[in-house]
């Protein structure tokens, strides 16, 4: 089980997630693929997920060889994301990361604003002035409904219900907890994150209406050595994504490092793969209407937790 914040901040941070490539595998092939080896066949690697729900669309576009530059350039790259009749001329943006202390890499993600629909495909082109062309096609589910929490507060437990759904493909709880150690002394915990396919709670790629159950403090109770009675839950939610065929099945997104067979890709033209989602992020607690009937939750905003203060 994974209890990691960088890796929540990071996977969908606007869920919306913008992908990091830092290497590439061929797993398929029987000689690896080198982006920095001369290469004529391909021109461009895109990376993105693409979310309806998130308010910026965030997707990455670099030469082959220079997947991570160490000097930041605007790109001379035009890339269009278009369905039917409607074409977006996304922007470019240059972002710097940090791989160690000394180094600084930049990378080019073009991003829009513009408001997208659900439920139908959608194409995204790159091309240069040197003739250079790829694309990848893929399609963005259609909007499904916030999930409804009922939490139960006296074991713990949280009862999430999906309904409408066409791929289950991320399902995550994120929580701080305080507790008292060994030394009787009160502690918080940094976020801690669960991938709810691991722990068995749900399965992934399920569709259309169903509830899993969350029980996830046995766990943290036998980590940190206390009763689940002795935890206080000072923060928790949970992430629920749906995808489609777009999205590379059995796919883990690490935070600088995605491993990708050859069968993952699905831009032609070019390396990587875009996949289109829709996001819900929702406290993992009961909200009830002015009758008192059980109803979902106003959704929340991603966090960046590595910006946050949540320890003493």
């Amino acid at each position: 089980m994974r209890s990691t914040a960088k890796r929540t901040a990071f996977l969908f941070r606007s869920l919306v997630f913008c992908i990091v490539l830092m290497g590439l595998i061929w797993s398929a092939c029987e000689s690896p693929f080198d982006p920095l080896a001369e290469n004529d066949a391909y021109a461009f690697s895109i990376n993105g997920v693409v979310d309806l729900s998130a308010d910026t669309q965030w997707v990455r576009v670099m030469p082959i060889r220079d997947s991570l530059t160490f000097a930041a350039k605007k790109s001379n790259a035009t890339v269009l994301l278009s369905s039917g009749s409607s074409t977006i001329n996304m922007k470019d943006s240059v972002f710097a990361y940090h791989p160690s202390i000394n180094d600084v890499t930049y990378a080019n993600n073009f991003w829009t604003k513009d408001s997208l629909v659900g439920g139908v495909e959608y194409t995204l082109s790159a091309s240069n002035d040197s003739g250079a062309f790829a694309s990848a096609t893929f399609s963005i589910p259609a909007d499904f409904p916030t999930p409804v929490v009922d939490f139960r507060p006296e074991t713990k437990i949280a009862y999430v219900q999906v309904s409408g759904i066409e791929q289950l493909v991320v399902a995550e709880a994120t929580y701080i907890l305080r507790y008292i150690d060994a030394n009787g002394r009160p502690q918080t915990s940094p976020p801690l994150t669960v991938n709810q396919f691991e722990v068995e709670s749900v399965e992934r790629y399920r569709s259309g209406d169903f509830t899993f159950r969350v029980n996830d403090m046995p766990y943290f109770a036998e980590q940190l050595g206390v009763s689940v009675e002795g935890i206080t839950i000072l923060y928790s939610e949970i992430l629920i994504i749906s995808g489609n065929d777009s999205w590379p099945r059995n796919l883990d997104i690490d935070d600088d490092l995605y491993v990708l067979s050859e069968d993952f890709y699905n831009v032609e033209g070019g390396l990587g793969t875009v996949s289109g989602v829709v996001s819900k992020r929702v406290p993992l607690e009961s909200c009830y209407d002015s009758n008192n009937d059980l109803v979902a939750c106003p959704t929340l905003p991603a966090i960046n937790w590595d910006e946050q203060r949540y320890g003493d």
